[in-house]
């Protein structure tokens, strides 16, 4: 997606997602505004700053990598400061289980919360974790084949050139001296829409020039600006990048003078009218890591994207990521809901969502 500034101003997502370690099992870290949706942080924004914690409650222990992670989002979070307590479950010699609380308070700084009993005093926590490292490295054991593919198949790319076409954007070209790839295009929303979801802004997505598969089914190549690499720790924010699926279904505007609010005429009424501002806030989320990322990170990743069900104001989906290779590195499943924008921004109170 186009943003409204050039790549080089916005805060690099490595920059925007620092852990530090306050005790031997508490950690802070800060939510950055600029990875917002409305007032609400990303959901996969805060799940990287827990895989962060992770890493690096274990690193002694040399499990570095992320086997499958479980996300429960129970309140609203907020741009700030924030403090993760940390419960070691099970520590083991080929994995460990950590148990991560997320905490937030009324305070301008992570010290208010620097003890667990501190944070503990601050309420509720905003959302937990529990976390399962290993070293993919000392992995040893039983592979074969599956011949696992995806249905509908994905077109093919070619990466290098929408690299260099996005390259002559950037430096102030229209991407038109570059021959670009065939079957992708970048995806490009208006400036008007930053103003509420400024968490697109921090990752440039590619989808099919024809079109996705079925409007349940969202295929995407992700890329970070400013040639910043997908890390193992980014793969939280990976598999949340596209949690609005539910816009594949929004009915086109009415035509000038027209009238109406939208939709595929009168035997195909619209679903919803076309000028309705959602917002899906994540409930749950889980991770299954199946393969580790180089050290230097990947600059380009797949992403296929799939419901099986929009029902009640509540969708389940479907996230499976792939590298450059077609090599799977992961899988994810979420509840999120379809709310109203006013309950994104709305005052907070005890009712979280």
């Amino acid at each position: 997606m186009a943003p409204a500034q050039d790549s080089k101003e916005l805060l690099p997502f490595a920059a925007a997602t620092q852990i530090r370690q306050l005790e031997s099992h508490v950690y802070a870290g800060d939510f950055s505004s600029e990875f917002c949706i409305g007032s609400v942080p990303n959901g996969g924004y805060v799940a990287t700053h827990f895989l962060k914690v992770a890493r690096l409650h274990l690193s002694p222990r040399r499990q570095h990598n992320a086997l499958t992670a479980h996300w429960e989002f129970l309140s609203r979070s907020s741009a700030g400061p924030a403090v993760f307590v940390v419960e070691d479950v099970k520590l083991g010699r080929q994995t460990s289980v950590l148990h991560i609380k997320l905490f937030q308070g009324g305070s301008s700084s992570s010290s208010a919360l620097a003890t667990p009993a501190a944070a503990r005093g601050r309420g509720q926590p905003v959302a937990a974790a529990y976390v399962t490292q290993s070293n993919f490295a000392s992995e040893e054991g039983l592979s074969l084949p599956t011949g696992h593919e995806l249905h509908p198949p994905v077109p093919k790319v070619d990466l290098e050139k929408l690299g260099r076409e996005e390259e002559e954007e950037e430096e102030g070209g229209q991407g038109g001296g570059v021959e670009g790839d065939e079957n992708w295009t970048r995806v490009v929303l208006p400036d008007s829409a930053f103003k509420m979801i400024r968490n697109f802004k921090n990752c440039m997505y590619y989808a099919p020039r024809r079109g996705h598969p079925r409007r349940s089914i969202v295929d995407l190549w992700l890329r970070l600006p400013g040639g910043e690499r997908f890390t193992q720790d980014s793969l939280g924010y990976v598999v949340d990048a596209w949690p609005t699926i539910v816009e594949s279904y929004r009915p086109p505007a009415p035509a000038p003078g027209g009238g109406g609010t939208g939709g595929g005429g009168e035997d195909t009424p619209a679903p919803f009218p076309y000028d309705e501002v959602f917002w899906y806030p994540t409930v749950v989320m889980n991770l299954e890591v199946k393969k580790a990322l180089p050290e230097e990170g990947e600059e380009w990743l797949f992403m296929r994207v799939l419901t099986r069900q929009i029902k009640n104001g509540r969708l389940d989906l479907e996230v499976l990521v792939y590298d450059r290779m077609d090599e799977l590195v992961a899988v994810s499943s979420h509840v999120n809901l379809v709310l109203g924008v006013a309950r994104n921004v709305a005052g907070r109170g005890k009712s979280s969502l």
